[in-house]
């Protein structure tokens, strides 16, 4: 039965990303801390710092207790990717919605989103879904903290990020 640290699993998304970003833009990074909120603050090459916060998504609460706990069972999940499309625009909303980033955003700008999902059954097609559900939704109460939202794949032994369908 899986139980892992959901803390340990966003400080490696969060170091996935740093590697990732630094292949995309050539720039070097590092993690300069962990100070929750956010969850990491960056500082890049020439001094400047970024931040993100990480979060992981779960199709319902049952998965999330499942992966979570030492104790549940999950069961049979019908149609995997529109419960998880749906999940992922819920934890963006909640996200964008949060007024807890106002500090850092008013001192380093406004921060990247992560999204994971710690499933084995996250894949491309997930990918589109989450996309398709991202482009049409609507988000009222974003505070404009962020400046992109990423979604953390992988595929064939390599580890990706993308950038989702989302402008403040």
């Amino acid at each position: 039965m899986p139980n892992f640290d959901k803390k340990e699993h966003e400080r490696a998304l969060i170091n996935d990303f740093v590697d990732w970003f630094a292949g995309e833009t050539g720039k070097r990074y590092s993690v300069l801390d962990y100070p929750d909120p956010p969850d990491a603050r960056i500082k890049t090459a020439d001094g400047n710092i970024i931040w993100v916060e990480a979060t992981i998504i779960y199709r319902d609460q049952k998965e999330a207790i499942f992966l979570n706990t030492a104790s549940g069972t999950y069961g049979t999940i019908e149609q995997p990717d529109d419960m998880l499309a749906e999940a992922a625009v819920s934890a963006i909303r909640g996200k964008l919605a949060k007024g807890s980033y106002r500090q850092c955003f008013e001192t380093h700008g406004p921060g990247y989103l992560l999204l994971a999902e710690a499933d084995p059954l996250f894949d491309e097609g997930t990918l589109v879904k989450i996309e398709e559900k991202v482009r049409c939704a609507t988000f009222p109460d974003d505070r404009g903290f962020f400046k992109a939202i990423y979604a953390f794949c992988t595929h064939g032994g390599k580890k990706y990020f993308r950038k989702l369908p989302y402008s403040t």
